[in-house]
């Protein structure tokens, strides 16, 4: 999976930089953290404080890039294609209370531990198959927000409670939203992101 991430982490972070400033041909502004988020894990280890800019796989630039990762802790993966090593939202939603976590399940309680290591009020997953389009998935609150500011989100959309386990709580009730990739770009303005970050500062 290591290379098929690295250049997968890049081209997002790329598509995040063209989405944010309006230019495809801007320098970015976004780009992936140290050791894409693993160094978040070994100065939590130290006993360290970690900050945003170690936490997730994305991290900002400039100052001006900022608001998004101050709202969102981004996950990014690739791959999970074959039998065996597959990773679904149906893996959230059908799995027998005794049955082994799924990989779909490790990635949310992953991004939830990061974006509490960060300090961040959302986490997202965006999560690229083999020969199939990037799909990102969400807390529905995130969603909502958006929403409240007028936004309108491009179908197909998929919405679902499911359980999982969360910071020790086993079969906790987590409400997800996914779509592909692209589609959250189009129906996302930047300025919102903004307004969304700053007022999350401001009541924490």
């Amino acid at each position: 999976m290591a290379n098929k991430g690295s250049p997968f982490e890049r081209l997002v972070c790329r598509q995040l930089t063209a989405w944010w400033t309006g230019d495809p041909e801007a320098d970015v502004v976004f780009w992936r953290t140290s050791q894409s988020g693993g160094r978040a894990t070994a100065r939590k280890r130290k006993g360290k404080k970690t900050g945003q800019a170690h936490c997730g796989d994305i991290t900002a630039l400039t100052d001006d890039a900022r608001p998004l990762t101050d709202l969102i802790t981004w996950e990014l993966k690739r791959g999970y294609s074959r039998t065996g090593a597959r990773a679904t939202i149906t893996d959230l939603m059908d799995r027998p209370a005794h049955a082994a976590r799924s990989q779909f399940e490790q990635w949310v309680e992953q991004a939830w531990l990061a974006k509490k290591a960060a300090g961040t009020p959302f986490w997202a997953v965006v999560h690229q198959r083999d020969k199939r389009d990037s799909l990102i998935w969400l807390p529905k609150r995130l969603v909502e927000d958006f929403i409240d500011l007028k936004n309108e989100f491009v179908p197909p959309i998929c919405e679902c409670t499911a359980v999982t386990d969360i910071e020790g709580k086993p079969r906790a009730s987590i409400r997800i939203v996914g779509m592909r990739f692209d589609d959250f770009l189009a129906s996302i303005q930047p300025r919102h992101v903004r307004t969304l970050a700053r007022w999350y500062q401001e009541n924490r």
